[in-house]
C-alpha cells in the first residue's frame, strides 16, 4: 500500500492494480483498443532516443523504504527490480527470482538468476537479495515498507543462488511481497546509507532496466537504459521524468509535446484529455480507494454516531462530476480485490448486503444527536495541496455539517508534510487519503489499515481501530483460503463498514496519456504498471 499523491496513477509493482482495459473513447470499455476504439498502430523496433514522462508529484527517494509514495514509485518501478513481477491477470511470476516455492506454510524458498547484475556489471548475490528485504525490519533503517512484514522472522541465504524467507504465523499473502516491497539493491551500497539511499546526493545501486543519473525532488529524476539487463530491455535510450503540479499545464504540455506521456490525467476532468488531436488516452479501474479515515481513539470520532452523522453529510454523487473517471465506493476494500476474492457476481452480491450512508441531512442530525457530542463541536482537518478535488469535497462536507452544529476548519497543506503527517501517526484525528495497493489480495489491504500492528509510525491504521474479534477474523484471513477467508474478508468488511472507522469515497480510474508517435504494446490494465517502460515502442 502507499498513499496515491497523484490522480490517476499506473499501479506498479508498489503501485498496482483484475480488471481489464477501459476504452478511453467510453463506449467499448474492455476493448484494448485507443482513443476512439480505433487499434493502435503498428510498432517499430528501432531506439527512442528519450521519453520525457510528466509527474504530477515530486517524488521523495527512490528507495521503497523511504519513499512510499505515488511519485516516488513510479520512478522505482523503472529503477529497481523485484524477486518477482505481476503477469498482466495480477498473478505473481518471476523475475530476479526465476523459480520459487512454498515449501511450508511459514517458509518461502527463492532461487536466483544467474545472470542479473547491478548497473556497476557487479553480479547480484544471495546475499544482496537476503538483504533487501531484511532491511526493512531493521529499526535503523525505520521503513516505511516494514509494514508489509508484520509476519516475517528472518531470511537469509540456503545456498549460492537461494535465498529462504521464514514466516512467524502463516501468512497467505507473502508471496505478493516478493513483487511489491522487495526491490533489490546491492547491500555494500545500501549498509552505507541506512536513511538516505534513494537520495538526490548518494542515488542507489539497483537492477532494473534503467540505471538512476540524477534526481531532484522538485523536478523528477533522469535515468538511463541498462544495458547490463537481464530481461527484455526497453526500446527508451534515456527517460526523463519531470513534475508538472498543475493539471491544465500538464495538458499542455502533453499537447505540445514537451511531454511524451503521463500517468497523472486529470480523471476528475476526463474529457479534456480524450479529446486531444495528438494523444491516445487509457483508462482501467485502479486498485485504489478515496477515503476519510477517523481516528477511533480520539474525541469526537470514538463515538460512533458521530462517523454516521459525517458518512450521511457528503452528497457523493453531486461531486463527482459527469466527465468524472470514477464511481462511488461501497466499501474500504478495492474492487479489483473484491473481484478476485469473490468472482464479478459474489463480489456485487457481498456488497449489496452492507451497510450504506446515502446522503441524508435528516439522518446526520439523527446520528449526531445519539453521540456523546451532540451539541456540535469544532474540528480542525488539514489535507494535501495536490489534489483540488479533497478541497472541494471537504468544503461541501464542511457546509453540510454546519446545519447540523459541526464547524470543520480546513487547511491545505504541502503534500510531503501532509505524507510525514500520516506515516508520523500524529494528531490523526480526520484524514483524506487516496491509498492504492500492489496486488489482488485482500489481505494486502486490510491487515495494514486495521488492528494493532498499524497503529504505530509507519502504520497504515489511520484510524486506530483495532478490537480482539478484529483481530481474530484478521489472523483467520492470513492463515486460510477458499470459502474461510471469503468468510473472513466478509465479517472484517461488515464490521468496518456498520461502525465506520472509515468513510469510502469513490475508486478511480488509472489513466495514461501518451503521444500518438508512440505505441503502448499491450493491452492496458489494472496491473500494466510494472513493466510499462518496456510496452512503449516508437509507431511504425
Amino acid at each position: 500500500m502507499f498513499f496515491r499523491s497523484p490522480p490517476g496513477r499506473l499501479a506498479c509493482a508498489t503501485l498496482a492494480l483484475g480488471l481489464t482495459l477501459t476504452a478511453c473513447g467510453g463506449a467499448d470499455r474492455g476493448s484494448g483498443k485507443a482513443e476512439g476504439g480505433k487499434p493502435q498502430s503498428a510498432a517499430s523496433e528501432a531506439d527512442i532516443d528519450k521519453i520525457v514522462w510528466g509527474m504530477a508529484g515530486n517524488p521523495s527517494m527512490i528507495d521503497i523504504a523511504h519513499g512510499l509514495d505515488g511519485a516516488s514509485t513510479v520512478v522505482q518501478t523503472v529503477a529497481l527490480d523485484t524477486l518477482l513481477t505481476l503477469t498482466a491477470e495480477g498473478k505473481p511470476a518471476p523475475a530476479v527470482a526465476e523459480s520459487w516455492e512454498r515449501a511450508d506454510p511459514t517458509t518461502y524458498v527463492y532461487k536466483i538468476r544467474k545472470d542479473v547484475k547491478f548497473w556497476d556489471g557487479s553480479p547480484v548475490t544471495a546475499e544482496d537479495v537476503a538483504y533487501s528485504l531484511a532491511r526493512h525490519m531493521d529499526p535503523k533503517v525505520a521503513s516505511q515498507a516494514g509494514s508489509f512484514l508484520t509476519a516475517m522472522k528472518e531470511v537469509k541465504v540456503t545456498g549460492d543462488h537461494e535465498v529462504t524467507a521464514k514466516l512467524k504465523r502463516p501468512d497467505t499473502s507473502f508471496e505478493y511481497v516478493a513483487a511489491s516491497a522487495w526491490q533489490i539493491v546491492k547491500k555494500s551500497f545500501a549498509e552505507k546509507h541506512l536513511r538516505d539511499l534513494g537520495s538526490p546526493t548518494v542515488l542507489t545501486m539497483g537492477t532494473g532496466k534503467f540505471k538512476l543519473v540524477s534526481f531532484s525532488p522538485a523536478t523528477g529524476a533522469v535515468l538511463e537504459r541498462n544495458e547490463h539487463y537481464w530481461g527484455q530491455k526497453p526500446k527508451i535510450k534515456r527517460l526523463e521524468f519531470k513534475v508538472v503540479s498543475d493539471s491544465e499545464t500538464r495538458r499542455l504540455a502533453l499537447q505540445s509535446g514537451q511531454i511524451d506521456g503521463t500517468f497523472d490525467i486529470d480523471t476528475q476532468n476526463a474529457r479534456r484529455w480524450t479529446t486531444l488531436p495528438n494523444v491516445q488516452t487509457f483508462f482501467a479501474r485502479a486498485n485504489a480507494v478515496r477515503y476519510f479515515s477517523f481516528d477511533v481513539k480520539n474525541k469526537p470520532f470514538d463515538d460512533v454516531y458521530v462517523r454516521k452523522a459525517f458518512a450521511h453529510s457528503l452528497d457523493r454523487n453531486a461531486l463527482k462530476g459527469a466527465d468524472a473517471r470514477m464511481v462511488l465506493a461501497d466499501n474500504i476494500v478495492t474492487e479489483p480485490q473484491l473481484v478476485a476474492l469473490f468472482g464479478k457476481e459474489g463480489a456485487a452480491q457481498f456488497v449489496a448486503g452492507l451497510p450504506k450512508y446515502e446522503f441524508d441531512m435528516a439522518k446526520a442530525k439523527a446520528a449526531l444527536a445519539q453521540s456523546k457530542y451532540a451539541s456540535g463541536f469544532t474540528l480542525d482537518v488539514v489535507h494535501s495541496n495536490r489534489d483540488q478535488f479533497w478541497s472541494k469535497l471537504l468544503q461541501s462536507l464542511a457546509q453540510n455539517l454546519k446545519t447540523i452544529g459541526v464547524t470543520l476548519n480546513i487547511k491545505a497543506i504541502p503534500n510531503d508534510a501532509y505524507v510525514a503527517k500520516l506515516y508520523g501517526h500524529q494528531d490523526l484525528g480526520m484524514n483524506a487519503v487516496n491509498a492504492a495497493f500492489s496486488t489482488p489480495d485482500p489481505a494486502e489491504l486490510l491487515p495494514v489499515m486495521l488492528g494493532e500492528s498499524g497503529t504505530k509510525p509507519n502504520g497504515f491504521n489511520l484510524a486506530n481501530y483495532t478490537n480482539p474479534e478484529l483481530e481474530k477474523n484478521l489472523t483467520a484471513l492470513a492463515n486460510t483460503v477458499g470459502a474461510e477467508r471469503q468468510e473472513a474478508v466478509k465479517n472484517i468488511v461488515t464490521e468496518v463498514a456498520d461502525q465506520v472507522p472509515y468513510m469510502p469515497l469513490y475508486y478511480d480510474e488509472n489513466g495514461m496519456a501518451l503521444n500518438k508517435k508512440y505505441v503502448f504494446t499491450q493491452e492496458f490494465t489494472t496491473w500494466s504498471g510494472q513493466d510499462w517502460s518496456a510496452l512503449i515502442k516508437r509507431a511504425a
